[in-house]
């Protein structure tokens, strides 16, 4: 009988596992080491591209950003941020809401 194998008892019995996959590390674990900084080309240019919509709502061209002054720009990205994250973590799903409510 194959090791990983489950048989299964005449009908309404219990099943019983035969075999456990081994899933032990089978060389050292690494060392421990700070967390690393990964350059990932392009990821600021798709986060902008994701952020357009909102940044449009705010009267900015994210192809063309042209603003009077750094705050002004500074503060719409500021807000289109906050709401790309607020829909990014806030459930749409009505049981995952029931389950924050409680």
């Amino acid at each position: 009988m194959n090791p990983l194998t489950v048989t299964s008892l005449p009908a309404g019995g219990p099943a019983m596992m035969v075999g456990v996959p081994d899933m032990r590390r089978r060389s050292p674990e690494p060392p421990a080491a700070p967390p690393g900084i990964q350059f990932k080309p392009g990821m600021a240019s798709d986060l902008l591209r994701e952020l357009a919509p909102l940044l449009a709502e705010e009267g900015i061209d994210a192809d063309n950003i042209d603003v009077p002054d750094v705050e002004t720009l500074q503060r719409a990205l500021n807000r289109a941020m906050e709401r790309h994250n607020m829909s990014l973590f806030t459930p749409d799903d009505p049981p995952a809401s029931r389950a924050l409510d409680r």
